[in-house]
């Protein structure tokens, strides 16, 4: 008897699961995705806030600031640099592209020639293999075409979704601003709203816990400022050797 009745049991449990499998975690997929959109902003305005933190107490401090202009300023600072920084590589970026379309056309004519030459080797080549590899070489070609045309569609279908995506982006980055300010500002009335609603022992721990994260936190941002650094250095040192040993000009190396 109990075996039978773990047997019901067992395709109850799961009928059960293919039920939630089915509906349930579509739906609960679809709304962690709008909770995530929702708290996306928030999410983004907190590391803001912890970046920023360093500026405003340096401004509260040595500069007699009142926080609100605090936090203004190092906003200002912080946001403005990562602008600047995006804006020179984008800028760089765009001109770069535009001087490779420019020098495309000079390796236009060898390349092409190239080409010819080797579909003409190729021709003679052809007609002396085997007729099993004759055959299968059409269907390669094929497969060659249609994964060049999803790769174009992929490509297609990922630049129309980046540009539909842009007035989300710019309302997600307009409502983080403005989260970024008024948690910066009222931070230390949200930190004692926490500690009341918390236990005490759980408090001073949570307390505890943000020190030993902002610490892990601005060591980790320091040691990837060092690395970078230090690649770039090298990488511009070893460029000017090159350019200094192939007697090429900067200009001319494109």
């Amino acid at each position: 008897m109990s075996r039978y009745l773990n047997l019901i049991l067992f395709f109850i449990l799961m009928f059960l699961f293919y039920l939630a499998w089915k509906f349930i975690l579509p739906e609960l997929i679809v709304v962690l995705r709008t909770l995530f959109f929702i708290l996306l902003p928030f999410i983004l305005a907190t590391i803001l806030v912890v970046s920023i933190e360093p500026l405003v107490g340096l401004f509260t401090a040595r500069l007699k600031l009142r926080r609100p202009m605090a936090v203004l300023l190092a906003m200002i600072i912080v946001i403005g640099s990562i602008g600047s920084l995006l804006t020179l590589i984008i800028t760089k970026l765009v001109t770069e592209l535009i001087d490779l379309s420019g020098s495309l056309p000079r390796y236009f004519g060898p390349v092409q020639a190239y080409l010819t030459d080797l579909v003409e080797k190729g021709k003679v080549f052809y007609f002396h293999l085997p007729p099993y590899v004759t055959e299968q070489m059409p269907k390669s070609i094929d497969t060659l075409t249609k994964w060049l045309s999803d790769l174009a569609n992929a490509a297609a279908n990922f630049l129309i979704q980046t540009a539909a995506f842009l007035p989300e982006a710019i309302l997600i980055i307009f409502i983080m601003i403005v989260a970024t300010y008024y948690i910066s500002r009222d931070r230390r009335q949200i930190k004692n709203l926490w500690l009341k609603l918390i236990p005490a022992s759980w408090g001073e721990k949570s307390l505890e816990i943000e020190k030993t994260l902002l610490a892990a936190f601005f060591g980790y941002l320091r040691a990837q400022l060092i690395l970078i650094t230090i690649t770039a250095v090298i990488s511009i040192i070893g460029f000017s050797c090159f350019m200094e040993g192939t007697n090429v000009p900067h200009g001319e190396l494109f």
